[in-house]
């Protein structure tokens, strides 16, 4: 059953993704229509996926915990000048790392991905961000980038191969 679904969901992930992309781009916030889409969809990924309804409850109450764990350090490590309005660009002040949008991202990642691989998107995300971060500040850009994009474009890389990139990472590291 793994080919056509997966070739679909993530079809469906990546349009998904470019969305995403283009609306925190343009106003630094993630919709709600987006990312709760994204837990919406998750049936179809279990069942794309072969897991079993069991597997995918567990998954789910696995990553909703997550969800909440991630929102209780959100809103501990936030400081109350780290407020954005939806449609303005932060301020030079602004120092919050990741909004509420990229908390419920990832947690509807979770669902899709399980636990492992959303480590492996968090990695990716993290390292794409870095990276393209110093690089736009090296070249005098903004030093202020979304998170959300990154975030998606992780979560797409590790539902096709974060399971391969995890193999060849422990290898590498010489403990898988």
């Amino acid at each position: 059953m793994g080919g056509v679904w997966l070739g679909s969901l993530g079809l469906l992930l990546g349009f998904l993704n470019a969305a995403l992309n283009l609306r925190s781009g343009r106003v630094w916030a993630l919709h709600d229509g987006l990312t709760l889409g994204l837990g919406a969809l998750a049936p179809l990924a279990a069942l794309g996926l072969g897991l079993s309804p069991l597997e995918s409850l567990r998954g789910m109450l696995l990553s909703a915990g997550g969800l909440a764990l991630a929102g209780m350090l959100y809103w501990w490590v936030r400081r109350p000048s780290d407020k954005v309005e939806p449609d303005e660009e932060p301020s030079s002040g602004y120092v919050s790392v990741m909004g509420y949008g990229d908390v419920v991202l990832a947690g509807f990642l979770g669902v899709w991905l399980g636990f492992v691989n959303l480590l492996v998107a968090l990695f990716l995300a993290v390292l794409a961000g870095a990276l393209l971060g110093l690089m736009a500040r090296r070249s005098g850009g903004s030093n202020q980038i979304p998170f959300g994009p990154y975030l998606a474009v992780g979560g797409l890389v590790a539902f096709f191969y974060g399971e391969a990139l995890l193999r060849w990472y422990l290898a590498y590291l010489g403990v898988g």
